[in-house]
């Protein structure tokens, strides 16, 4: 039994947080404050997921258990986050098939799958009046029902008048809870040690249990001009991205990781005069994560195998590829996880093996190699990546090195390149002087051959002003480019303003100059717009002037924006880009940003229009007109916790505290309706025949029993419709009496306003 207390209401505060280990983020969960004291309650499902160990004696908040972390959780109240640096002895030892909280969770409904269609769409539009339009068009259809989830998911695109696509998914897949593994047939990925396998067949995993990265993997680099910056995988243009001059990053949670590409991206960068300035590649290698000692994952699979990260075609060699293989992780000890994996088929075979070391808190070391062989088995192709990974709080710095077989652009159709990478990268404070960042990456034994080095240094000068300085050098074969560049912002009300001068040099051109002013407003939280100019001195005294401006849109449905470019000439460019999701249920049609793998509808009957949100206030969804709403579910057994915004609840409607449970496996939809009261609150004062008030403490029996007040005063807070006459009992005498509710009785929920007197007789 864990020993827990309860504390007062008033004493505590209930909501959600980031909670944020060693600089990653672990999820929002539900924390439990008390006045006076500085810790941080976390619910059970934290402790459950991340595995982190806990004190014995809990806390009870709002009727449900909260715990604290051995190690120290610091809370940033202001910004609604928890942070802690841990090692991997904060960690338990060994996570338990069966925990306290367990029992918690089984309190919570659970939901019954419905069936349920749903639709993610993405479009972008890229028209450039003398060059080229692109578009590109990703389309996510899934079918929930209590049988399992089948899913379809494609991208295409049309680019310089050529069309490509391919496919991500198509599948059926259902978990088995009972057994404790999950099923999937049709199109697969098999993720393995620095590769993937497209699978054409049935796939069976365990439940996973992870311990997440000390890391956050992201594309970063320097662009030598502002532009924007072209995704591909597989030759489909997946996304283009409007960028400034100097220091990017693109997180890869904003981009699709897809079927056969092994975390492979081909970038290109295009400047604003559509010109592609030059084009590399990124190889994001999939890699294990950490597991609790003696926990391990599995994975078997059977079927078509298809190795090939060209396109989701089957080659004629692997037609009857036939084969099947299979994926274990194993948590060694509580520092280092490791991986085998294996393909045999009748065309093909590879094998894999690999490892993640986190001794401590500030280091971590990842390595793994994937074997693969074709065709006549010769000539084998070897997938590989290392890296090493050292951070503090303020500090980190990595050095990796990764090989892929890759499609390059500048190949024949048909033809695959071997792709080798070095990378090392440093951000350190410098204290008052801001902050410094360096990157260096360079292709090995690959074509073309290209390099580059960069730095940015972002000097805070005042609240919302900056400067920041950056360089950048690009190698590409024989060519060779230079960039330096200032930014300053300057902070307004609920608005900034940008300038920024460049100086460009290269071997093929003699030096540019560019200057460019923007001013962005950001008052209103769903639309910001920016408008601006940049003029570019070019050699010989030429100079080209642009007019640009963008808005962004994002409302709790989806994300819209669009781009303008006019330049001097009189031409110009327009960039639309579009995200969003649909639900169809009912014969209802539900928008909804995003579509996760599990999902619940949600009907509040009678409130139309009506804003869900979190905790911490973030929208979640708003009700449509029949009062349904689409809730994401990120997980088996995460009951999320919402409310109706509290200026949007009527007076006269009460609505419990659980809106939505548990789902019970991560692909289902479940369908939840909870009871929306018609009630009556405000208050009353009560008096006896002879005038004076009620006494402070009288009871009134209302099944739960309400106190009066001072000066007779009583809020009444829920009172059925149906309710005519309550037994009032006076305090330190057997007397009472009886107050009749008169069927014109008008409560007000505001102190202030005038009560009604009732008497007691």
């Amino acid at each position: 039994m864990i020993a827990q207390s309860a504390v007062s209401e008033t004493d505590i505060q209930v909501s959600d947080r980031l909670i944020y280990l060693n600089e990653s983020l672990m999820g929002a969960y539900a924390t439990c404050v008390r006045h006076g004291d500085d810790s941080l309650y976390l619910e059970g499902l934290f402790f459950e997921r991340v595995k982190l160990q806990k004190l014995p004696d809990g806390l009870i908040c709002e009727g449900r258990p909260f715990w604290k972390a051995k190690v120290k959780i610091e809370r940033l109240d202001g910004k609604n986050i928890g942070r802690a640096h841990v090692s991997p002895s904060d960690y338990e030892p060994q996570a338990p098939r069966e925990t306290s909280i367990s029992s918690e969770l089984r309190q919570t409904p659970l939901g019954s799958p419905i069936n349920v269609y749903a639709l993610q769409h993405e479009t972008g539009f890229w028209f450039e009046q003398t060059k080229m339009t692109n578009i590109t068009l990703g389309i996510s259809g899934k079918k929930y029902s209590p049988f399992g989830l089948f899913t379809l998911d494609g991208y295409a695109s049309n680019a310089n008048g050529r069309s490509f696509g391919f496919l991500r998914d198509a599948s059926w897949k259902r978990s088995f809870p009972e057994k404790r593994f999950t099923a999937k047939f049709g199109l697969n990925v098999v993720n393995n040690t620095g590769a993937a396998t497209t699978l054409y067949g049935l796939v069976l995993e365990s439940e996973e249990h992870r311990r997440p990265r000390d890391e956050v993997r992201s594309i970063q680099g320097f662009a030598d001009v502002p532009g924007r910056i072209q995704i591909r995988v597989r030759g489909v243009l997946i996304k283009e991205i409007p960028i400034s001059a100097g220091y990017y990053s693109l997180p890869l949670s904003h981009l699709t990781s897809n079927a056969s590409d092994n975390g492979q991206y081909a970038l290109t960068l295009v400047d604003d005069s559509g010109r592609e300035v030059r084009t590399w590649n990124e190889f994001i290698p999939v890699t294990p994560q950490l597991l609790p000692t003696g926990e391990a994952n599995w994975k078997l699979f059977f079927g078509q195998i298809k190795n090939s990260t060209r396109s989701n075609n089957i080659r004629l060699t692997e037609i009857n590829n036939i084969g099947t293989g299979f994926l274990y992780r194993y948590g060694i000890n509580k520092y280092l996880t490791g991986e085998l994996s294996t393909t045999l088929g009748k065309y093909s075979h590879a094998r894999g093996l690999s490892f993640d070391l986190i001794p401590t808190a500030w280091l971590s070391i990842g390595a793994g190699q994937n074997r693969s062989i074709e065709k006549d088995f010769v000539n084998p192709k070897k997938n590989g990546y290392w890296g090493i990974n050292l951070h503090s709080e303020h500090a980190s710095w990595y050095s990796g090195l990764t090989q892929q077989s890759c499609p390059a652009s500048n190949f024949p159709i048909g033809e695959e390149s071997i792709c080798r990478n070095i990378r090392h990268s440093l951000q350190v404070p410098a204290g008052r002087a801001g902050r410094l960042s360096f990157l260096r990456s360079s292709s090995i034994d690959s074509r073309p051959i290209s390099s580059s080095f960069g730095f940015n240094w972002s000097v805070p000068v005042a609240k919302g002003w900056g400067i920041s300085l950056y360089g950048t050098e690009q190698r590409t074969d024989n060519n060779r480019s230079f960039v330096l560049g200032l930014i300053a912002t300057i902070a307004l009300d609920k608005a900034h303003l940008m300038n920024s001068i460049s100086l460009n040099n290269s071997d093929n051109h003699n030096a540019m100059r560019s200057y460019s002013t923007s001013y962005t407003n950001t008052a209103n939280n769903e639309t910001q717009y920016s408008m601006g100019a940049d003029i570019t001195k070019q050699p010989y005294g030429q100079s080209t002037t642009n007019i640009n401006s963008s808005v962004n849109y994002y409302p709790w449905h989806g994300a819209y924006q669009a781009n303008v470019r006019i330049k001097n000439d009189g031409s110009y460019s327009l960039g639309l880009n579009e995200s969003g999701g649909l639900i169809f249920f009912d014969e209802n049609i539900i928008t909804t940003r995003t579509v996760e793998n599990g999902l619940a509808v949600l009907r509040l009957k009678g409130l139309s229009n009506r804003t869900v949100e979190d905790n911490n206030g973030i929208v979640k969804s708003v009700t449509n007109q029949d009062g349904y709403a689409v809730i994401p579910m990120y997980g088996t057994n995460i009951t999320p916790s919402l409310r109706v915004a509290a200026e949007e609840i009527p007076n006269n409607i009460k609505l419990p505290n659980v809106l939505v449970g548990r789902n019970p496996d991560p692909w289902t939809a479940t369908y939840w309706e909870p009871e929306v009261k018609n009630v009556r609150q405000g208050w009353i004062r009560l008096i006896f025949k002879a005038g004076n008030v009620v006494p402070t403490g009288s009871v009134l029996n209302l099944g739960e029993h309400v106190y009066v007040l001072e000066n007779g005063e009583v809020f009444l807070e829920d009172l059925p419709n149906d309710i005519t006459s309550i037994l009032v009992t006076i305090p330190r005498s057997r007397e009472r009496c009886i107050v009749q509710l008169p069927a014109d009785l008008e409560l007000r929920p505001q102190y202030n306003a005038t009560m009604s007197t009732l008497q007691c007789n």
